[in-house]
């Protein structure tokens, strides 16, 4: 958590037009490090650099 970068929060009083009962997400930031840091840690314990999700075994080995 301590590598996560700040994320700017704006409060909104504007209903969204476009939502169910005009409201408007806030829990989503935290989940936006998870797949960097699963990539990053199968890198560190595979070796090859991975630029996409989901990843598979042909990714690993190259073939």
């Amino acid at each position: 958590m301590s590598d996560t970068p700040t994320l700017p929060v704006g409060v909104l009083l504007l209903a969204d037009e476009h939502a169910p009962y005009g409201l408007r997400g806030v829990g989503e930031a935290p989940t936006l490090s998870s797949t960097p840091a699963v990539l990053s840690a199968i890198r560190v314990a595979t070796g090859p650099a991975l630029t996409k999700t989901p990843v598979r075994p042909e990714h690993l080995t190259g073939t």
